[in-house]
């Protein structure tokens, strides 16, 4: 019989108990400073819910057969829930006040803005419009002054014209020297190949000579001389024993030669014997070097011919010049006025634009301002009081 039965070991809570455990738990899990009124009001109602759910089992008992507990531990759990949602709906309620203290500082600090930026828009607005006026003003203005310009520019032209035909005549002069030059490079050029062409062979061949050939002798003098040496054998013997004798050769720098090398290399040029075909049956070395001597020789010859044109050129161009300058002298006691003139009328033009350009710039900010706020006070138009 005993196993059959439930025994009821539950006994109920007065209220007095249930009020206690309300106020210390509400107290304890809940923060209700400066609000004991809400903490009197809510304990008596989770004693009233908690007697209401206590009713509800028993009629559940009667009406099903079956019976729900409704324990101490029941309230406990309650209690516990119930300061759960208590503390949510709390943080729920104060975000809403943040945001609505956030929304209503947003609006009234938007009214301000939109306030000053009507304000400022009265005062650009006009300032625009009177630059519009006198840029328009100013540019008409210029179109008559650069009228007078291009006349006077059109002078200038014809000026320049007369200019460039003595500069095309210059051109030729310089253009006739350096066919010239480029002509005799051909021949230096083949000479230096030959140069290039010889070994150490070549030139051993010479060294062995303890009283050489007259032709080798010759050739060998002739360059000593344009190494500015001194034009002996021996001093042969020691440039042909230099293992960069032919190096020394290919890269002299023909253009820093002094005229004095030349008038001495002068007696053995007109030596009929002096000739590449003559030499080339004594030696292949002096053969090349022969023809390199006559080739940098007929180079020289040129490059002095140059320089006399140049000096012509020089003088030329000093005639064009003080012909320039009085041309210029002349163009600008008609132009300096006109010119000047124009030169103020375009920087103040400039100036015109450019503070056109920042009233503008003034007037674009607040407007953007002034619709950015209008979006806002619209989006937070339902945060209004």
């Amino acid at each position: 019989m005993i196993s059959s039965c439930t025994i009821d070991w539950y006994e109920r809570w007065p209220e007095e108990a249930l009020l206690v455990v309300a106020n210390s738990f509400l107290r304890k899990n809940v923060d209700l400073e400066n609000r004991e009124n809400l903490t009197e009001k809510l304990a008596p109602a989770c004693v009233q819910i908690h007697k209401s759910v206590k009713d509800l089992s028993t009629k559940y008992f009667q009406k099903t057969g079956r019976r729900y507990y409704v324990t101490p531990r029941s309230y406990l759990r309650f209690m516990d829930t119930f300061a759960h949602i208590l503390r949510s709906r709390e943080k729920e309620l104060q975000t809403k006040r943040d945001r609505l203290y956030m929304g209503l500082s947003k609006i009234l600090e938007a009214r301000a803005l939109v306030t000053d930026m009507q304000e400022e828009l009265l005062i650009v607005t006009p300032q625009i419009e009177q630059k519009t006026k006198e840029k328009e003003n100013l540019m008409e203005k210029l179109q008559k002054d650069s009228q007078v310009v291009e006349k006077v520019q059109m002078l200038v032209k014809q000026d320049e014209e007369i200019m460039a035909e003595e500069v095309r005549i210059v051109e030729e002069h310089a253009q006739t020297t350096a066919n010239e030059l480029r002509s005799v490079m051909p021949a230096l050029e083949r000479a230096t190949l030959a140069l290039n062409a010889l070994d150490k062979a070549d030139i051993s061949e010479l060294r062995v000579y303890a009283r050489p050939p007259n032709l080798v002798l010759t050739v060998m003098n002739a360059v000593c001389i344009l190494l500015q040496k001194k034009p002996n054998w021996t001093t042969a013997k020691l440039l042909l024993s230099e293992t960069g004798f032919l190096k020394k050769l290919v890269q002299l720098d023909k253009d820093r030669l002094p005229d004095k090398v030349f008038m001495k290399l002068k007696k053995f040029l007109t030596l009929p014997d002096f000739h590449p075909k003559k030499i080339a049956h004594v030696s292949v070395a002096c053969c090349s070097m022969c023809e390199w001597i006559i080739a940098l020789n007929n180079y020289h010859n040129v490059r002095k011919k140059m320089a006399l044109k140049k000096n012509k050129l020089i003088s030329i161009n000093r005639n064009k010049l003080l012909r320039q300058h009085k041309i210029d002298l002349n163009n600008k006691l008609i132009v300096f006025q006109v010119e000047e003139h124009l030169q103020v009328l375009h920087a103040a033009y400039k100036d015109i634009v450019a503070e056109k350009d920042i009233l503008a710039g003034r007037r674009q900010l607040p407007m953007r301002r002034m619709y950015c706020a209008s979006v806002l006070l619209t989006a937070l138009g339902d945060e209004k009081v």
